[in-house]
């Protein structure tokens, strides 16, 4: 069980601090509500994968994956309607 938590915790937060360069954010005084809503979702994502016995790690980065992927459409999506 600990070993698990373990392998998770250390995937997630790898997988995290991936999307979120990926995404190309910026440092903390520059974030939108936005940029925060979203930050804290991911962060919610990886506290339930943690905990539940029940999602697997590949749950996890799929469902982690999928939000990026979100997230990409959306802020292209804004940037195209707001110039």
């Amino acid at each position: 069980m600990y070993l698990d938590i373990l392998v998770k915790l250390t995937i997630g937060l790898a997988a995290l601090l991936v999307v979120i360069r990926l995404l190309g954010k910026k440092e903390l005084a520059q974030l939108t509500p936005y940029d925060f809503i979203y930050t804290i979702v991911l962060g919610g994502i990886l506290e339930e994968s943690l905990f539940d016995e029940k999602i697997k790690i590949t749950h996890f980065l799929f469902a982690i994956a999928l939000w990026a992927i979100l997230l990409f459409l959306i802020e292209k999506a804004a940037k195209q309607w707001n110039p």
